[in-house]
């Protein structure tokens, strides 16, 4: 991939909405900002873009993958298999 000018967060926008994202979307992002490429404004022109495209009625859901998750014995996510509330 070559970029050849910063991201700004009009040029995210404009690319969110090529790809089909819309008003009312329900959006569940795992990325990697060094992917993306230089955005001026970091993760928080990111994060502007998503939210503008897919406004007050979408919902953005971001999984953190925290290590703090992991059971630090079986090296894996501790759940007794019960439903979550």
């Amino acid at each position: 991939m070559t970029q050849e000018l910063p991201h700004t967060k009009q040029s995210l926008i404009t690319d969110l909405q090529a790809c089909g994202i819309r008003a009312g979307h329900a959006l569940i992002i795992h990325s990697s900002l060094r992917q993306i490429g230089y955005v001026i404004g970091g993760a928080q022109t990111v994060v502007e873009a998503l939210l503008e495209v897919i406004g007050t009625s979408g919902t953005l859901v971001v999984p953190t993958q925290s290590w703090r998750n992991l059971d630090p014995v079986r090296g894996v996510h501790t759940w007794d298999g019960q439903p979550v509330p």
